[in-house]
């Protein structure tokens, strides 16, 4: 019995080490109802595409690092993280916590400064749960709930960091930034940070850099770290390839400093090729020689974002689609309204008059499209009908025509009530902008008796005429008969008398 029960506890053993090893291995879950526009735009897409490891600090930042690249947007169904001119702080971080008014101008809504919410997201979605992590948007009630449980370290006391960890900013020992620890290399710190510069970046400073107030240690669950740290650290920020210029103004220096020499400037939307890493700075060939840029006014081009621009001409509708590099855009089936026309297609050629792209069209090409939409004349139809519901005139018209207008009708009376026309339902407006359909209506007037009697008696009176109309038509006076006999005599004798004649000849 003892060696079963041993044999069965060893058996749950198992099962639980194995449970525990596919839970940590799990696809990233949101906890909380995700937007249809951030579902939409690709970053969910990363997000879900990440398994956990169960090395919860690896797994906060991998998380961070597969939203790199948003940007925030300028309203509620603005989350979607491709609007790259977006600056009202509209975020899909923010529907975690929900909506408020910051004061920021935007009302109550999730458009606020959304830096600390950035950090508990990535929390939450790698499992972290509120008791060992405060849910706060503000820098400061998230600093003081980590001094309270004493897992606040303060920078000037010469704490090294450790990935995972929350880096906390002041200005004037006043906590007004916060974002996730990276690593620690060469006597600076890396951070994952959201809203520095509207966007989710990799930044870096001097551990001894005064901006930098010290460090919340969240109550992580005692886990060895079984990820190579220091690799995922290597990896993001020694990265060099093709970025596209965020800023509208990105001087190019002649060394990794903002000291050095300007050699020129890049715009925004510039493409570039970094050949080399030093920290926040990537050497780039400009003009024939070698020259630097500050990393974070950059956007890596694998997180580019391409559109699709749909010049409506006047008209109204969808104005854009927006992908990332690799995404794919489903054209809108949205149709555009135009007044006075009638919307025709889509074309990609300016000035062009035959639809080529068709709703439903995937368009999956890593550059900007910009489509045209063509529009025709609108012709609307006027039609007029009686109370019964036949016709009683239709007119085609152009837009902004004067409505036709047509003699009123007459309804006989039925006997009991006598009609006159009391006009049309609805009332016709002036000028033609659309189909219109109108039905005359009329008022009833109870006859009285004496219209009543001389109703019925031109009736009857019709009916007699109608009646002698019929015997008139129906009757043949006897002299016709006789008429008739006479003329078939008189036929008769002519036929005996000719017969006689000619039969002597013969």
């Amino acid at each position: 019995m003892r060696k079963l029960l041993l044999s069965l506890l060893t058996l749950m053993l198992c099962v639980s080490m194995a449970l525990t090893a596919f839970v940590s291995a799990a696809a990233v879950e949101p906890c909380y109802e995700v937007s249809q526009e951030y579902i939409d735009g690709g970053y969910y897409e990363r997000l879900l595409a990440y398994e956990l490891t169960g090395d919860i600090r690896y797994d906060v930042i991998s998380i961070a690092l597969t939203q790199l690249g948003y940007h925030e947007g300028d309203s509620d169904e603005d989350m979607d993280g491709l609007n790259v001119d977006g600056d009202r702080n509209f975020v899909e971080y923010n529907r975690l916590y929900g909506m408020v008014d910051n004061k920021e101008g935007n009302g109550v809504s999730y458009g606020y400064a959304w830096c600390a919410s950035f950090v508990t997201w990535c929390l939450r979605q790698a499992g972290v749960s509120y008791t060992q992590a405060t849910n706060s948007i503000s820098c400061s009630g998230m600093t003081d709930w980590y001094i309270r449980n004493k897992i606040f370290y303060y920078a000037e006391d010469g704490y090294i960091p450790s990935i995972g960890d929350i880096i906390m900013f002041s200005t004037n020992n006043d906590p007004s930034h916060v974002g996730l620890v990276l690593g620690v290399l060469d006597g600076k710190v890396y951070t994952v940070e959201g809203n520095n510069g509207g966007i989710v970046g990799i930044h870096s400073y001097n551990l001894t850099d005064s901006y930098v107030l010290g460090y919340c240690i969240p109550k992580y669950s005692a886990s060895e770290a079984t990820m190579n740290h220091e690799k995922l650290l290597m990896d993001n920020i020694n990265k060099t390839g093709t970025f596209i210029v965020n800023a509208k103004n990105l001087n190019v220096r002649s060394a990794a400093s903002n000291d050095s020499e300007v050699l020129g400037a890049l715009v925004k939307y510039d493409e570039v090729t970094v050949i080399e890493r030093d920290g926040n700075w990537g050497k780039i060939e400009f003009d024939g020689t070698e020259g630097w840029i500050y990393m974070p006014h950059t956007t890596d081009a694998d997180y580019m974002v391409y559109s699709i621009k749909y010049n409506l001409d006047g008209g109204e509708g969808k104005e854009y689609q927006r992908k990332l590099k690799g995404g794919k855009i489903t054209i809108t089936d949205e149709v555009p309204s135009k007044k006075g026309c009638k919307f025709v297609g889509w074309t990609d050629t300016k000035g062009g008059t035959e639809p080529n792209i068709k709703a439903g069209d995937v368009y999956t090409d890593d550059k900007d499209l910009e489509l045209y939409a063509i529009w025709e004349a609108a012709k609307y139809t006027v039609t007029y009908y009686d109370e019964d519901g036949s016709v009683l005139h239709s007119e085609e018209c152009d837009y902004n025509d004067w409505v036709p207008t047509i003699e009123a009708p007459t309804k006989e009376s039925d006997g009991e009530y006598k009609y006159s026309f009391a006009g049309w339902s609805p009332e016709p407006v002036q000028v033609v902008v659309k189909d219109l359909e109108y039905t005359a209506t009329y008022d009833k007037t109870p006859l009285t008796d004496e219209e009543k009697a001389e109703q019925s008696s031109v009736a009857d009176k019709e009916h007699e005429n109608e009646n002698n109309s019929k015997n008139s038509t129906n009757s043949i006076p006897p002299y016709v008969y006789v008429i008739i006999g006479a003329l078939l005599v008189i036929v008769g004798v002519l036929t005996i008398f000719k017969n006689k004649i000619f039969g002597k000849k013969a």
